[in-house]
């Protein structure tokens, strides 16, 4: 079985996610170091639903597993590791907080479910084309195109730019 990322699409498309080389986290977390979102690949797992449960039993309640379909091309058996303490939210506010922004001034767009506070919270909320499931109904508004197409950029360009250069 060929080792992760020496498929050259693998490679490639993990070079575009991640900068630098994924530290180990476990070391990571032993030395003190806090995060708040890990993922975790385990492509031996024969029945990937249990091996989710072993992880959420390792990692406690203070984090949330969650399945993911494809974090790169031909990967499976992927899961998201989230601390539930952090949330964009929070960040999204004490950062309005600090620049003196009404969070009802805010657009946020957002294609996954840890987005649902985001999207509920700021003035304008935004669900892009490709959004998960737990995000329908959730915002204002959807992207007429994919994380992939631009959709943030063409969505802010026919309904701000188009807008302000009209006047």
């Amino acid at each position: 079985m060929p080792k992760p990322l020496e498929d050259e699409e693998q490679r490639q498309a993990a070079e575009k996610i991640f900068r630098r080389k994924v530290p180990d986290v476990v070391q990571d977390v032993e030395k003190g170091c806090k995060c708040a979102k890990t993922y975790v690949h385990l492509p031996e797992a024969l029945d990937f639903g249990e091996a989710m449960k072993q992880v959420k039993a390792v990692v406690g309640e203070a984090w949330e597993v969650r399945e993911i379909k494809q974090l790169l091309p031909k990967m499976r058996n992927c899961c998201e590791v989230q601390s539930s303490r952090v949330n964009k939210a929070d960040g999204l506010r004490n950062l309005c907080q600090v620049a003196g922004i009404p969070l009802e001034n805010v657009w946020a767009f957002g294609d996954d479910a840890n987005d649902v506070r985001m999207l509920s919270e700021v003035g304008w909320g935004v669900r892009m084309a490709n959004h998960l499931p737990a995000l329908a109904g959730i915002g204002h508004d959807t992207t007429e195109h994919t994380n992939e197409e631009d959709g943030v950029a063409k969505y802010l360009e026919k309904h701000l730019l188009k807008s302000s250069s009209e006047t």
